[in-house]
């Protein structure tokens, strides 16, 4: 038994698969997000059977996600690919908690004060080690071999003092993005209840049509699915740049993401709050939003959606926050069905990976310099950034270097500095995951989790509620808790008495 404050480990184990020997080529978005991890929690008002969850999982991870129990391996002569082999294992730990699912749902990871990687909640087990920007940790992705130091996803199902189960998972993200990670939990729902589910596939090489990797790397990709053996002049550039990536800093990605405020140390250290979306409240912050669209386009097209509303909400809340008022919004954008890449989820039932890009977005400083975070300029912001969706990703197959995407190189607004944030709003797991006939999904935890650089941050993630609502989880620096859970108040009052100001004219 291994003990952590208000979780106590009762087991741990290795989960073992049977598969075949195979390589699976990584694309480019795959190796730069490699120091990231993806920590997500579901919770059940019930106590989920730890037998029923572990055998469940050994049947999904055989039958459907080999690719999970593999390791990163890369070796001269060759793409870097994950190496799957007949004997994987993935780690399974089980645990109890004195606390209640509510106390889990409000608590956040926490990042000591020079950055790096967050301690994550006792609820999960991690990749990597808290603190550090270096990959020297007990799960380093860049290893090869089959140690249990290259493991590319862990699993802990924890016992409630309530009765509930929490089961947190967490993937490396050079194997998926959080679309797959959804998709992975609701097929070990389905195998645990008996059910059917698709048949998911783990060919990267479907992928490459979203300019996800460069003609070199698509080329060496297609031909070792082929069996054929790449040129070694082919060979040779694609492993000098992935040298180049690999041997890039995972601080200085960080930073390359832009997602810091300072680079001097400081004594305080971040936080989460969670900024909470109504329906009523979003319904009147898209109506704003769409009769400001309206009044700018003369096309005529008026749509904006709650996304681009609560997108543009917390790009203007950074900038008050932070005091960097022409600051750009990074959106990290989920290209399934878009973009011209619908081939990448059309084998079979889809493709578990990661389909991610950048859109940028830019916005002049208000007329009082910037400071300004009032509800039409909210609205300005969800405008800019439906033109910048409208314009940048019909194009993103021609773009084969943006952000994470390759080397990068300047493409309109992506050389200057910009706030990052991230969207589950369209993934509707409230109704999909289920690990018995009985017990639905109860709570969600997904919190940013990816390594921070030294100074102030600003990072948000924005996802649905069972309501209809969303809730906008906030990483920023401690000493702005306050000032930012005012302005939220004082504009969600803005927002609703606006409606009723327009409804009583109507």
């Amino acid at each position: 038994e291994v003990t952590h404050t208000m979780v106590r480990i009762l087991s741990q184990s290795l989960v073992r698969m049977f598969s075949k020997t195979k390589r699976i080529p990584l694309t480019l978005v795959d190796m730069h997000l490699r120091h990231e991890q993806l920590p997500f929690g579901f919770f059940f008002k019930e106590t989920l059977p730890i037998n029923d969850l572990t055998e469940s999982l050994r049947q999904i991870l055989t039958n459907n996600f080999s690719v999970v129990g593999g390791r990163i391996c890369f070796q001269e002569g060759q793409s870097v690919a994950i190496q799957c082999e007949e004997d994987d294992t993935v780690s399974l730990s089980h645990a109890v908690s004195d606390k209640t699912m509510d106390y889990w749902l409000n608590k956040g990871h926490s990042y000591s004060e020079g950055g790096g990687h967050p301690k994550l909640l006792p609820l999960f087990e991690p990749l990597f080690t808290p603190g550090r920007h270096d990959q020297s940790s007990q799960n380093s992705t860049d290893n090869i071999g089959k140690s249990a130091k290259g493991s590319l996803a862990t699993f802990r199902i924890t016992h409630l003092s309530c009765g509930g189960t929490a089961i947190g998972v967490n993937f490396n993200h050079a194997v998926c993005d959080a679309a797959s990670c959804f998709e992975f939990v609701k097929c070990w729902g389905l195998e645990m209840r008996r059910l059917e589910y698709p048949k998911i596939s783990n060919n990267r090489s479907r992928a490459t049509c979203a300019g996800m990797a460069t003609r070199e790397s698509t080329e060496c990709m297609v031909m070792e699915e082929l069996d054929r053996k790449p040129t070694s002049s082919l060979i040779s550039n694609f492993f000098e740049f992935m040298t180049n990536i690999l041997h890039t800093s995972p601080q200085q990605e960080t930073v390359n993401k832009e997602i810091t405020q300072k680079t001097e140390d400081h004594t305080q250290g971040h936080e989460y709050i969670v900024l909470e979306f109504e329906p009523d409240l979003i319904h009147a912050m898209k109506r704003h939003g769409i009769q400001r669209q309206a009044g700018n386009d003369a096309s005529g097209d008026s749509f904006v959606s709650t996304n681009d509303m609560i997108s543009g909400y917390s790009w203007l809340l950074k900038r008050c926050l932070s005091d960097n008022q022409d600051w750009c919004l990074s959106m990290v954008i989920d290209l399934r069905g878009r973009g011209g890449v619908a081939r990448f989820h059309q084998d079979e039932n889809g493709v578990f990976g990661n389909a991610l890009t950048n859109v940028f977005c830019s916005l002049a400083k208000s007329s009082d310099g910037g400071s300004s975070f009032t509800i039409h300029a909210i609205s300005l912001a969800a405008v800019a950034i439906r033109a910048s969706l409208t314009t940048g990703i019909p194009n993103i197959s021609d773009r084969v270097a943006s952000s994470r995407l390759g080397t990068p190189k300047p493409h309109g607004n992506e050389g200057r500095p910009c706030f990052s944030t991230t969207s589950w709003s369209r993934f509707p797991y409230w109704k999909l995951i289920q690990f018995s006939d009985s017990s639905k999904l109860y709570g969600f935890h997904g919190h940013p989790s990816y390594p921070l650089p030294r100074g102030h941050s600003f990072s948000s993630v924005i996802t649905p509620n069972q309501n209809g609502g969303f809730s906008c989880n906030l990483l920023l620096p401690r000493e702005k808790v306050a000032q930012a859970r005012l302005l939220h108040q004082q504009a969600a009052q803005d927002f609703l008495e606006w409606q009723q100001k327009i409804d009583t004219i109507d």
